[in-house]
């Protein structure tokens, strides 16, 4: 029998929500074939954060999606765990798997005034294959403004485009320059970040 994922809906904060492990017996039901890899991009055991990159991949081996999340200790104990969860959820999500209802792509945590849900069940689109490439950049540009708000958490939209093109030199938003730019902020101890930013205007100064 196909699985109905309205069956195993719960309401979360008064919207209806399918969890990952649910989502994940829906994807082995129609692909048994298809293969789901986590990597942890980043764990910081003294600050207590975790970064990981999930990749799922076709019968033949090839990347059809991939999703990247952060968590950390001070929104879970099991942050590592959740980190996982939370980068399988979005690379499912990405394959028509869950609808993401906010463009940051972020669980819901509990506290929070406005809660954002990654996603709700909805039944994958057949006509148009997924676009892993184009849909992961909006996923890795997630993941990098989580990056500077570790550093700055106050940055809006603004601080953090203008975070990416001083480590970048205005570099094109690609998928692959996100997830570098992502990792070189992890990087970066708190008691030198200005200073590296500032090291960065700099050369790009230079430079140009």
């Amino acid at each position: 029998m196909a699985f109905n994922p309205n069956e195993k809906l719960m309401s979360l904060k008064g919207k209806d929500y399918l969890e990952v492990k649910w989502r994940l017996v829906w994807f082995r039901q129609e692909h048994p074939d298809w293969g789901i890899s986590t990597q942890i991009v980043e764990h910081n055991i003294e600050k207590r954060y975790a970064v990981v990159k999930a990749t799922i991949t076709d019968a033949t081996g090839r990347v059809v999606a991939e999703g990247t999340k952060m968590e950390d200790a001070k929104g879970f104990a099991d942050y590592l765990e959740k980190a996982e969860t939370g980068a399988i959820g979005r690379a499912l999500g990405i394959l028509g798997y869950g609808t993401q209802f906010a463009p940051e792509f972020d669980e819901v945590v509990d506290g929070v005034a406005n809660p954002r849900i990654v996603d709700a069940p909805v039944e994958p689109k057949r006509a148009s294959p997924p676009r892993p490439q184009v849909l992961d950049i909006k996923g890795s540009g997630v993941a990098f403004g989580e990056a500077v708000k570790h550093h700055e958490p106050s940055a809006d939209s603004a601080r953090i485009k203008e975070v990416f093109a001083l480590l970048t030199n205005n570099a094109e938003r690609t998928v692959e320059n996100l997830t570098a730019a992502t990792k070189a902020l992890y990087e970066i101890p708190a008691s030198e970040y200005e200073t590296v930013l500032r090291q960065y205007a700099e050369e790009n100064n230079n430079a140009n």
